[in-house]
């Protein structure tokens, strides 16, 4: 009971802090994690509160967390402003290496402001939306605050603020204009766009080294795309992966393991 109360406290502190920042012109607030990294986020931004009171998509981070090593090449692809992109940098270490997505402008200074912090050299940036075409197309951005959001496709949860021109790349063409000819991680948080990204990378799906993918998909966010969540996994499956939700909105492919 004590223990609970403690960490009501706690996080309600957080909050009552954030709200001060905010009143007296205090842009961002910086936390050492625990993990070890440092991240700085804007005090704004509709993921401060739960990066800041580690709340953060916890189940997520540890499944994602879990399966990275030291040494593995992993991909961060809708990399928004780094909460991820720090922590696999930091554990696949200097021998390893990580590739992050990343179209939004807003976000993308916040990334790399947060890569910088840590002072990694591992990581590598593309300022590009993974689709499955090269050329350009639009991308929506919503109100202040809530940046991370941004999609290929108007997100209907938010106001929609702007919309600009991005870069658009195939992720096979990407890995062989970077000369990365295996990759053992891939992490995907794109509002919707799952599939475009998977039929832009038949070349890497298809390879006898798959990488294990975890990945937001649901119904809201596929139909302005055109598709389904049972689009993405069966197009998945097709490429031999087994699919489980470990969360809401949240799956894991695993390659299939073919028996004999």
């Amino acid at each position: 009971m004590i223990i609970k109360l403690v960490n009501f406290l706690k996080r309600n502190f957080i909050i009552l802090i954030i709200n001060i920042k905010q009143k007296i012109g205090i842009k961002y607030s910086t936390r050492r994690l625990r993990s070890g990294v440092l991240l700085k986020v804007r005090n704004i931004d509709i993921l401060c509160r739960g990066i800041l009171r580690e709340s953060f998509e916890a189940k997520t981070q540890q499944a994602i967390m879990s399966n990275i090593k030291e040494g593995m090449t992993v991909l961060d692809i809708g990399a928004n402003i780094g909460y991820y992109t720090v922590q696999m940098a930091d554990k696949v270490g200097s021998k390893g290496k990580v590739l992050a997505f990343e179209p939004n402008p807003v976000v993308l200074e916040q990334l790399q402001l947060n890569i910088n912090l840590n002072n990694f050299d591992n990581v590598i940036v593309e300022k590009l939306a993974l689709s499955s075409k090269n050329g350009f197309d639009e991308f929506c951005t919503p109100e202040e605050g809530k940046e991370s959001h941004g999609s290929l496709k108007e997100n209907i949860t938010f106001e929609l603020k702007k919309k600009f021109s991005v870069k658009t790349e195939k992720l096979d063409d990407v890995l062989d204009r970077l000369g990365i000819s295996k990759v053992d991680f891939i992490k995907i948080d794109v509002e919707g766009a799952e599939k475009l990204i998977f039929d832009g990378a038949t070349k890497l799906l298809s390879s006898k080294h798959k990488p294990i993918i975890i990945f937001e998909a649901a119904e809201h966010l596929c139909r302005p795309f055109g598709n389904r969540v049972f689009d993405v996994l069966n197009l998945l499956y097709s490429f031999g992966y087994y699919v489980e939700q470990f969360e809401y909105g949240m799956w894991m492919a695993l390659p299939r393991v073919e028996r004999g």
